[in-house]
């Protein structure tokens, strides 16, 4: 990764190959996602930072943007200027999960990525339409319950869960262990 990069800890496209004898899925997808998560902004050097990813994202072919988390390292500052950063994302679609320093003020760093085009999946379940399949996209917290995300009717529906800190899925133990990829 270059020197933009420097300050995110994971930002990576990611081809997901999906395959599966037992849900329609046409035997094989593959997508590609591009995946970004702990931008830890603390300083105005960090929005140009910001800045050149977003301008290099949009240079990428990609299906889907997921965002982990973790805009601010500790307070938030120049929210307006980081939600119209994030706005020039020129992707259709892009969904975030809050990181545990965004919970501090989740209401507002909701609204901020919310108004940059985001949608934040608070333990929900979002589906994918893509290419004639669905794919249940689970967007959790670091806390709650997120048991009622999968039950007996959907256990054989692939899922991809996208959730800050990949310990919480310790209370989604249950699930088969081929119908969560992580």
């Amino acid at each position: 990764l270059s020197m933009v990069y420097s300050k995110v800890k994971i930002l990576i496209v990611l081809k997901v190959l999906l395959y599966s004898k037992d849900i329609n899925l046409r035997n094989l997808m593959v997508l590609d996602w591009f995946i970004f998560l702990d931008l830890n902004l603390s300083t105005k050097e960090d929005l140009n930072h910001l800045k050149e990813v977003v301008k290099d994202l949009n240079k990428k072919d990609v299906d889907l943007i997921l965002f982990g988390g973790d805009i601010y390292s500790n307070d938030s500052f120049e929210t307006d200027q980081v939600s119209q950063i994030l706005k020039n994302i020129t992707l259709v679609m892009v969904i975030a999960v809050l990181g545990e320093k965004d919970q501090g003020d989740s209401t507002n760093n909701t609204n901020l990525l919310t108004e940059a085009g985001f949608e934040v999946l608070h333990n929900e379940l979002r589906y994918i339409y893509y290419k004639g399949s669905i794919i249940d996209l689970l967007g959790l917290e670091n806390s709650g319950d997120c048991s009622g995300l999968i039950s007996e009717d959907n256990k054989i529906i692939i899922k991809i869960a996208l959730v800050h800190q990949p310990d919480y899925f310790t209370q989604i133990k249950e699930v088969r262990p081929t119908s969560i990829i992580w």
